[in-house]
């Protein structure tokens, strides 16, 4: 629907007539299309599975919590399972993509006691 309007839009500007719609009206139908899309669940990437207890089970029971390494692959799957969000919110694309101004580093960890004198961090 959204190209045959922008196909009568653009018709009628090239005749030299003015377009059939206020920019107004195109934005109450772009928008009513957009919701009708949502309804329909016009989403074009595959739906990803939900993370289960047992698959976080599975991870942790494969890392070392040691190592550096294993404990940060840790500690993103449990934020991003706990937090329900999607791995890439926990993590960027690439090493030069890190900012630290933007992302979370070491220096940016709190420690502290609470009321009952537990260690949290």
């Amino acid at each position: 629907a959204r190209k045959y309007l922008s196909a009568v839009r653009a018709w009628h500007i090239a005749q030299g007539w003015p377009p059939p719609l206020s920019d107004s009206h195109q934005d109450h139908i772009n928008w009513s299309l957009h919701g009708l899309e949502n309804l329909q669940g016009g989403c074009r990437k595959p739906l990803h599975p939900p993370i289960t207890l047992v698959m976080l089970t599975a991870l942790k029971a494969t890392l070392i919590l040691s190592d550096p390494f294993d404990a940060c692959v840790w500690a993103m799957a449990s934020c991003a399972f706990f937090g329900m969000m999607h791995f890439g919110e926990v993590s960027v694309a690439s090493r030069t993509a890190f900012l630290p101004s933007k992302h979370l580093t070491r220096a940016n960890a709190f420690f502290g006691m609470d009321l009952r004198g537990n260690l949290y961090a």
